[in-house]
């Protein structure tokens, strides 16, 4: 098997996928199930209410999360609005995520509540005056501070989407070839460095491990991380 499909993106091939299975399952949690068309139509509303704050093609953006169906609608959303996701380990302190976010140059950060007694918000809060690139955190809770903004948020400021001039043309400008992802290295002889993947990294490497695999769409996958 090659890799031969038509939707070579990131947000591409979600919009497939909800097309193909719209009301079939995508996601599994204790909280919720989302569809492939509610994930799909969530995370365009989140592409264009990033888009409406001011994030531009190439932007970065971290993503510190638990794993929340959410941060598949965050991921997603992310991708369409064609910035690049920089995932944040659950279990960094304000140290580490300040040093990724400043070298990274994140203008927003996607993040969760306080959990499990970690206040990801007051840590956020905490080096916000070290990260001059940062513009607004999204909050997956009440924000506390007025550079603060809910997932209600985003989305009230993504209605409209399905329909939208703004992100079809966002959409339009995204390539395959486009970096949408910097993972960072565990960092455990010196500081973390980050690896760029492109859309077509990401999708080939599932395309090719699901082949592997034999996986088809009447499997249920278990994924313990985000």
């Amino acid at each position: 098997m090659y890799f031969d499909m038509e939707q070579k993106t990131i947000g591409g091939l979600i919009s497939y996928a909800a097309k193909r299975w719209g009301d079939k399952t995508a996601v599994f949690s204790d909280s919720r199930n989302y569809t492939f068309k509610e994930i799909d139509e969530l995370s365009d509303k989140f592409a264009l209410g990033l888009i409406k704050k001011g994030i531009k093609k190439g932007d970065r953006i971290g993503i510190w999360m638990h794993n929340h169906p959410e941060w598949n609608i965050a991921w997603f959303g992310v991708a369409k609005a064609g910035a690049i996701g920089v995932p944040l380990d659950y279990w960094y302190k304000a140290p580490e995520t300040q040093y990724i976010a400043w070298h990274s140059e994140a203008k927003a950060i996607i993040t969760t509540d306080a959990m499990f007694g970690v206040d990801f918000p007051g840590m956020i809060k905490e080096i916000k005056p070290s990260l001059p690139n940062l513009e607004f955190c999204v909050i997956m809770g009440k924000p506390t501070e007025p550079w603060m903004t809910s997932f209600e948020e985003i989305y009230k400021l993504g209605e409209g989407a399905s329909g939208s001039k703004e992100l079809a043309g966002r959409k339009a400008q995204i390539s395959e070839r486009d970096i949408v992802f910097i993972l960072y290295t565990s960092g455990t002889t010196g500081k973390p460095k980050g690896a760029s993947l492109s859309h077509r990294n990401i999708i080939m490497n599932a395309w090719y491990t699901g082949a592997g695999l034999k996986v088809s769409d009447k499997d249920n996958i278990l994924i313990p991380i985000p």
